[in-house]
């Protein structure tokens, strides 16, 4: 008998053993889809997110990244980790519980009512852990925060010599990561110990109860040791469940995070167009008044009327703050005006070709204007991939010829021919081995190849030099003189010998 109750123990084993591996791989399988699916649809979710959105803190470069990366594969273990063993646990105590039920239903009722108690104690572990779980995911977004900003602007960190006051942000930011961590062990711990001590408490209570029935003989030794046995297992199980709740806890709270951008809503103002324009036209401001969503109370624009005819090249001039580039945020859509105003009789704030900017195609709008900022962007690649950033490959604009025109009407042809590879030269991440002027070229090398409708240019000449600057004066007058792409072009301050719009200082 011993020995085929021991030949059924060792089958059982097997069985769980070779069972184990496909039932782990499967769930992690799952999990590895799972959080792709979840990571696919949290950046097409921030990708059609307006320009307000991520001028909020709580949607920092850095702290997205943090979500999409980290706190993606702590989330990944809630199913692949935790939901298996959860489980096996529950299957396992609900089959010990029918089974202690048959064999001793008194002893076993007895052990019930001890399970409330150790419920409680066991919640507010849960509780408490998930609580500093929270905290000290805020403190490594605040650590990492600063390691962005550190390394992001390294080219502005070194010649400032401000090298020992970022190492001092890092190691105040760690320590008070590092305090959080301490904090949450201490009030953590105490919780993990009442639990254990609950389970050896219940134990020995059993264990005395156990004695009580065996004396009074309402159940023979056997089933009450066989109840007691399956009460210790289920407890057991109880306990590896309990080991795993600050991990639990750390993977909610970082699934609570990392799921929050999948679930973003679709409510951007960029949505609200249907038009397809073929061109832009006459653009015209109308009493134009506007605020920032993150600064709700301080007027960047009041009242504001500007006509531009096409084909036109102004210049707008103010001071610093005015908010001439506002504007060319707001013609660019990436900022939307009175959304809350759906007056159909209402005059248009802003107007493309007689259109209300709010009814044409967001899209098709970005398509036909350009612009290029005072601090430009380049991006990882070859000076010609630079330039034809974003253009199909099968665009014509996309060809050789259109990117050295666009190259020599900026002056800068010259000098990529003279380079060891000409325009395959690789220039790296932001623009790395290149001056801030030669940058700035290929920018407005990029938004002249696309043959733009509108070119705004915002200060996009002030890293140049006279010289140089003058070669794209001369270019853009060119284009706007021979109606050459049907171009128009306005410059926030770079032209501002010409037509200027504002006047000089004016709040606008």
């Amino acid at each position: 008998m011993a020995l085929m109750y021991s030949m059924a123990i060792l089958g059982i084993a097997a069985i769980d053993g070779i069972s184990s591996y496909p039932f782990h791989f499967l769930l992690e399988c799952c999990a590895r889809i799972w959080i792709k699916n979840m990571k696919m649809e949290a950046m097409k979710q921030l990708l059609d997110q307006p320009r307000e959105f991520f001028d909020k803190e709580q949607n920092g470069v850095s702290r997205l990244a943090e979500c999409l990366d980290h706190f993606a594969e702590e989330t990944r273990n809630i199913l692949g980790r935790f939901t298996g063993v959860i489980f096996v646990v529950v299957f396992m105590m609900a089959i010990t519980f029918v089974w202690s039920l048959i064999s001793c239903w008194k002893f076993t009722l007895v052990a019930l009512a001890i399970a409330p108690i150790m419920c409680v104690i066991t919640t507010s572990y849960k509780a408490v852990s998930g609580r500093w779980e929270g905290y000290s995911n805020d403190g490594d977004e605040k650590v990492g925060a600063i390691l962005h900003e550190t390394f992001t602007n390294i080219r502005t960190v070194r010649p400032l010599t401000l090298e020992e006051s970022f190492h001092k942000k890092y190691i105040d930011a760690t320590t008070n990561a590092l305090k959080i961590g301490l904090k949450r062990a201490f009030y953590s711990t105490i919780f993990f110990g009442l639990t254990n001590s609950a389970i050896l408490f219940a134990t020995a209570f059993l264990f005395w109860y156990g004695a009580i029935v065996v004396s009074s003989g309402d159940f023979n030794t056997t089933h009450v040791v066989q109840t007691f046995a399956l009460l210790l297992l289920s407890a057991s199980y109880a306990n590896s469940i309990i080991a795993l709740i600050p991990q639990m806890g750390a993977a909610k709270d970082a699934a609570t995070r990392f799921l929050r951008l999948s679930a973003l809503p679709q409510t951007s103002h960029e949505h609200t167009g249907t038009v397809r324009i073929p061109s832009i036209g006459n653009i015209a401001l109308h009493n134009l008044s506007f605020t920032y969503p993150a600064r709700p109370d301080q007027m960047v624009l009041r009242n504001v009327n500007i006509n531009i005819p096409a084909g036109s090249c102004i210049a707008t001039a103010g001071a610093s703050g005015s908010g001439k580039s506002t504007i060319a945020s707001l013609l660019l859509n990436l900022y939307t005006t009175d959304l809350k105003n759906t007056n159909p009789s209402r005059i248009p704030k802003i107007t493309l070709s007689g259109r209300d900017i709010k009814r044409i195609h967001t899209p098709t709008l970005r398509s036909l204007i350009a612009i290029v900022s005072q601090t430009p962007t380049l991006f990882p690649g070859t000076i010609a991939e630079n330039i034809a950033y974003a253009l199909h490959s099968s665009s014509p604009y996309a060809s050789q010829s259109s990117i050295r025109s666009a190259a020599a009407a900026v002056g800068i042809d010259e000098f990529i021919e003279s380079l060891p590879d000409g325009y395959s030269t690789v220039i790296g991440e932001g623009g790395m081995g290149i001056s801030g002027g030669q940058a700035q070229r290929i920018a407005i090398a990029r938004a002249l190849v696309r043959k733009p409708d509108v070119l705004v240019l915002g200060e996009a000449t002030s890293a140049l030099d006279v010289e140089s600057a003058a070669i794209i004066r001369k270019s853009i007058r060119r284009l706007v003189a021979t109606g050459l792409h049907e171009t128009e072009a306005m410059s926030s301050s770079t032209f501002g010998g010409m037509v200027p719009e504002a006047e000089e200082g004016r709040e606008v």
